[in-house]
């Protein structure tokens, strides 16, 4: 058996076989969130969040706590990394 000739040529080199629509469905599809997650907050907890949320105008609060966890998680590890000496 022969093998194809995986080279680019001049016309194909550069370019991709999906196109920029496609690629950006492909990237919406991998980020959606289907997996659920509850928390239970006191009363003063949940007033606090209130005012919070309507002092900065916070319209998505699902966002706002996601940006926040995500973010203290991401900080975290970053000073915790791992130092070799």
């Amino acid at each position: 058996m022969a093998k194809k000739s995986t080279r680019k040529t001049k016309k194909t080199r550069g370019k991709s076989t999906v196109s920029y629509p496609e690629y950006l469905q492909q990237q919406r599809k991998s980020q959606v969130r289907n997996i659920r997650k509850t928390v239970f907050f006191s009363e003063q907890e949940m007033g606090m969040i209130d005012r919070y949320c309507q002092k900065y105008k916070v319209r998505s609060r699902s966002a706002f706590f996601r940006e926040l966890i995500l973010s203290h998680l991401m900080q975290d590890l970053d000073e915790n990394y791992p130092k070799l000496f």
